[in-house]
Formats: structure tokens, sequence, C-alpha cells
């Protein structure tokens, strides 16, 4: 059997595959850069394996996708996965296992639009280019947070029209000083401004909505997918809710700049379980 993950800091999606069944599982976020390894253990020991029940003991390979899988992050999580399953652990970042999801070993770029964004050029299966994300000050264009960010500023600076406005106050009913503390002093900004995409989504028939999010999506090709070697000779596969949300208007923006998408999942779980079914 094989058990596999794609995580982030607030949830992690596990799958256990079998030839005959497949058994979703749902725990708190496991992210090596930002949980404590007591932290990730109590998760699993509380969390996952009473879930898993008799097929904790039938596990012979974990595949772990997550946010904060570096180097350094997948040495923790390998070391805490191979005390518990005592199997062979493979461990590596959300944006491959997004890769795995939607092109598995074929060549293209991928992307991830949601609380935040990421991308990078595979090539079977390896990363081969990657323009980094910078996150939600430095980058991040085309996110959740990057959507956020700007609908906020717009309503403080009075750039947003009245009755969005109005709408908006009716909403969310924000206050600037709670604003401010919230994305400067808070330990969790990004998910916080991330927060107001509803309100984009519920008003996307809107001129200022749909033109928000398009320049978002613009600014996200121009800054990471342009800077691609040979960008239009790959075809382009997204991940995350964001990308899924909005993606008529992804596709829109993808034909404008000459490229062409191929794969959209909401959730990469989705995508890497078919991958991992092929490898039984």
């Amino acid at each position: 059997m094989i058990l596999i993950a794609d995580s982030g800091s607030t949830k992690t999606s596990w799958a256990v595959i079998a030839p005959n069944d497949v058994k979703l599982i749902t725990t708190p976020g496991i992210n090596p850069a930002v949980h404590h390894s007591h932290v990730i253990e109590s998760v699993i020991q509380s969390e996952l394996l009473p879930a898993l029940g008799t097929y904790k003991n039938k596990i012979d390979l974990v595949a772990f996708y997550g946010a904060g899988c570096n180097t350094y992050g997948c040495k923790i999580l390998s070391d805490i996965l191979q005390s518990v399953f005592n199997c062979e652990i493979g461990c590596n970042s959300d944006l491959t296992g997004s890769a795995i999801a939607t092109i598995g070993k074929d060549e293209g770029i991928v992307s991830i639009l949601g609380t935040g964004s990421n991308s990078g050029l595979f090539i079977n299966g390896n990363l081969k280019e990657h323009v980094p994300s910078l996150g939600y000050i430095l980058g991040d264009e085309g996110s959740g947070s990057y959507l956020g960010k700007q609908l906020l500023s717009d309503f403080f600076k009075r750039q947003m029209p009245h009755n969005l406005a109005v709408d908006f106050k009716d909403f969310y009913d924000p206050v600037e000083s709670e604003v401010i503390n919230a994305v400067y002093r808070n330990t969790k900004p990004n998910k916080y401004l991330a927060s107001f995409v509803p309100f984009i989504v519920s008003k996307i028939s809107t001129e200022y909505c749909h033109k928000l999010v398009k320049s978002s999506f613009n600014h996200f090709f121009e800054r990471n997918i342009c800077s691609y070697t040979d960008y239009q000779n790959y075809p382009l596969s997204f991940t995350g809710s964001v990308a899924f949300g909005f993606s008529s208007i992804l596709h829109d923006t993808a034909e404008e700049f000459g490229m062409k998408i191929i794969h959209i999942l909401q959730n990469p779980i989705e995508g890497m379980i078919q991958y991992y079914k092929q490898q039984l």
C-alpha cells in the first residue's frame, strides 16, 4: 500500500492507495518550516494513525508533498515518518506534488495559485527551472493573498466603486486598525488577506472584480511564467483554489500570452491518487 500526502500549514490531505481501494483522510496541516517536530509527531500519532486503522501496518511507501519541504524540512519529516511506518519514505515540495498531480513525468510549467503562488518548469518529472515566489510581501502574484491585499488597499484608499465599497463594508465591516494589526502583527497575514477572496468570487460579474483578477493574473504571467526559458513552448498546468475558481479568466490570460492550459486542479491530491495508482 502507498500513503500519499498533500500538505500545507493548515490542512493535510492523505490518501491510502491499495489495489482496489482508496481511503481519504484529513488532518491538521504539517509544515516543517512552521511546526516543531513535536507538533508534527502529535498530528501523526493522534490524528493520522487512528484514522488509518488496520492500514497503518501495511504501508510500503509514504510519499509526502508539502509546504516547507526543502532539504531541511524533508529531513525532519522523513525521520519522523520512518520511525512511525518503518518503510520507504519520499518527501518533496508542494510544487513537485502539483507536477505529479497534473503532468506526471511529462514536461510543462506547473503553477500553484492558492493562498500564495509558485511555479516551476518540469522536465521528465524533475524541476529544471524555478522562479521564486518570494511570499506575500515581495511576490505571490495571482494568489489569494495578492488579491486580498489589493482589495483592502482599494477599499481604504477609496479606489473601489462606491456600490461595491458599501457591500464590502456590509460584508466584512473592516476597521483600519484591525486590518493593520492582522497584516503586520499576526502570524498568518497571507491567510488573512486571502480570506477576502470570497467577496471577489461573489462579485466577479462586476467590471471592478473581473479587472482585479485579470490584472493579478497578468502580473503572475509577466513576472513568473514569462521568465522561463522558451516559456511559450511548454503547456501550462495549475492547482489551487484561486486557479480553479477563476479558471475562465486564467484560460483567457494564458491565451493572450500565447500559451495553453492543459490542467487545472483545485486539489492536487486528486491527481496524485491517479498517478500513484499506476505505481501499484
